[in-house]
């Protein structure tokens, strides 16, 4: 909501209905779900067919969002990325959902002072490219990226995000999480400044991940790691609903590191709370 000020001193208000990806919408009318649906000659009941196409249209979606983060993973593996990235490799996509639908798009002189750090990165160098606004940062070891593209989907990967120990390389679960968190809540930060609206599907890969152990934190020697056997790991998305500050985007995020804790062998970060509120001091 917007007010806007009048040549008579007055004002009027200005209200935005964003549009839903999750269709349909039911309203409850004297105890029973009506559905309804708009035209040119305005709002009627919805018909069973306009119902089918309705939830057509939410499962597409998702099913579009997730076929580009696999196949962005894909080229990933494939090392045709902006900058060299060691095995292994995180890839992690947000991905407002009105990026789906057609003839939207993002000015890419808008993001020039938009703050996008790569994950596992602080400084970083950055400029246009075909395909909207590029972030990069590292050289030889770790190394990492964002690509803003023009219908505002956020990639950021980094590779050799593992340390070597004397029992092979490892990830610590709980840097992880402060590096997914951070880096969140600075891309979600830039795209409200420049009001590009929500929800948006947050999606993580593990990318060239075999024998690569996930451990919860910093642990003693004698501590039993499980070593991924496969080289990907997919993270089912998490959903943004709307814009908040940062402990909502890390409250959102506990299902993602919930995953990745399981891949250490516990039943769940340790990082949270049993009511989902953060815990660990960072």
């Amino acid at each position: 909501m917007r007010p806007i000020p009048l040549a008579n001193g007055r004002r009027a208000l200005v209200v935005r209905m964003p549009k839903s990806w999750n269709p349909p919408h039911a309203v409850l009318f004297r105890g029973s779900r009506r559905y309804f649906a708009r035209n040119s000659s305005g709002a009627h009941e919805a018909s069973v067919e306009e119902l089918r196409a309705m939830f057509t249209v939410g499962a597409a979606v998702f099913d579009r969002i997730q076929e580009f983060h696999r196949r962005r993973q894909i080229v990933v593996y494939s090392g045709k990325t902006p900058v060299a990235l060691k095995e292994p490799q995180f890839v992690l996509h947000v991905i407002p959902l009105v990026a789906c639908g057609a003839g939207f798009s993002v000015d890419p002189r808008c993001l020039s002072a938009q703050v996008f750090p790569p994950i596992w990165q602080h400084d970083y160098k950055s400029g246009y490219n075909f395909d909207g606004y590029l972030t990069t940062a590292g050289g030889e070891g770790r190394a990492g990226y964002v690509q803003v593209y023009r219908n505002g989907i956020i990639e950021t990967a980094a590779g050799g995000i593992a340390n070597a120990t004397e029992r092979g390389l490892t990830i610590v679960a709980e840097d992880a999480e402060d590096q997914i968190t951070t880096k969140l809540c600075d891309y979600l930060n830039a795209l409200r400044n420049i009001e590009l609206p929500p929800p948006f599907a947050v999606l993580l890969a593990g990318v060239r991940m075999t024998n690569v152990a996930i451990v919860p934190h910093r642990v003693p020697y004698n501590t039993t790691l499980l070593h991924q056997t496969e080289p990907d790991m997919f993270f089912q998305p998490v959903m943004i609903d709307d814009y908040a500050d940062f402990e909502n985007y890390r409250r959102a995020l506990k299902p993602l590191f919930d995953a990745l804790w399981n891949a250490a062998g516990w039943p769940g970060s340790a990082s949270y709370n049993p009511d989902g509120s953060w815990r660990r001091r960072s």
